[in-house]
């Protein structure tokens, strides 16, 4: 077995890896070809920096890697990790990422980060040998949309934001988003399934919410700091759950630190289901 870069034409043999490697993962992922490719353009894959190790049934492992601008520094994002699980215990993880890193740092990247499951221990240790370190915990939840409730909040008005500012909304927020929910990745994403909805009252925008109808993912929502607990949020989970096709809404990395955001979703009745630490090793 080898490593190489992979390229565009490489989807289909990375989908056939991916299914593989992920049949049995804590939280189940086995998406359509399709979807795992608009995945990989919302995570802004790049090809030639991505790396598969090639066996006789295809690839045995494979990382997929973004890069881009990302809190103002050059950055890779390991968009996913997967080996086959014939291929386990070879240190083909940690082999890619040897594999990969000269040419993220030709390319001017200083750092690189990822996510990793609370629970993955075998994972955390081997991202900690190679210089991974925990910069903040995230929390996951699904909220079903049956337990969200028409909100009819008095004064409040929430309407289609159809070329959203993200400079001007994310002032909105107290956090930075994580990688895939960061508004690069919003605009990277294909929007033909992206709803960006806003709140207003008394015709002043006071917060907004983001919905892929697809899949129900919720990537970001923010209100005022002076607007908070008047029910502007509650409004726009209401109308961002109205558009979903899915039967329940998800929230992916709110940040730990962000109590208030916590207590918000799990007083609308979400679930936690995966706590996550976001890692991050500098070049």
């Amino acid at each position: 077995m080898r490593c190489r870069h992979l390229t565009r034409d490489d989807l289909e043999a990375v989908h056939a890896a991916f299914l593989a490697a992920f049949a049995d993962y804590a939280v189940a992922q086995q998406p359509t070809r399709a979807a795992l490719q608009a995945m990989l353009r919302r995570r802004g894959i790049a090809w030639e920096r991505s790396v598969g190790v090639e066996s006789e049934r295809g690839f045995a492992a494979v990382m997929a890697v973004g890069v881009d601008a990302w809190q103002g520094a050059p950055t890779a994002y390991d968009i996913f990790t997967g080996v086959r699980p014939e291929s386990r215990g070879q240190g083909l993880a940690g082999e890619m990422l040897r594999f990969a890193l000269p040419g993220l740092r030709a390319r001017g990247v200083r750092r690189f980060v990822l996510e990793v499951l609370e629970g993955n221990a075998s994972a955390l240790a081997a991202y900690r040998r190679v210089g991974f370190a925990v910069t903040r915990d995230l929390e996951c939840f699904t909220l079903p949309r049956a337990t969200v409730a028409a909100a009819a909040t008095t004064g409040v008005e929430v309407s289609p934001i159809d070329e959203p500012d993200w400079a001007a909304l994310r002032r909105f927020g107290s956090w930075a988003p994580t990688w895939q929910n960061d508004c690069a990745a919003l605009e990277r994403a294909d929007r033909t399934h992206r709803r960006v909805l806003g709140a207003r009252v008394d015709g002043a925008l006071q917060g907004y919410g983001v919905v892929f109808v697809d899949s129900g993912d919720v990537p970001q929502l923010a209100v005022a700091p002076a607007a908070r607990r008047r029910g502007v949020g509650r409004a726009l989970v209401s109308a961002l759950a109205a558009l979903s096709e899915t039967d329940a809404l998800r929230i992916l990395n709110v940040e730990l630190a962000a109590r208030g955001e916590l207590e918000f979703w799990r007083a609308l009745g979400a679930s936690e289901t995966v706590r996550q630490h976001e890692m991050k090793l500098s070049l």
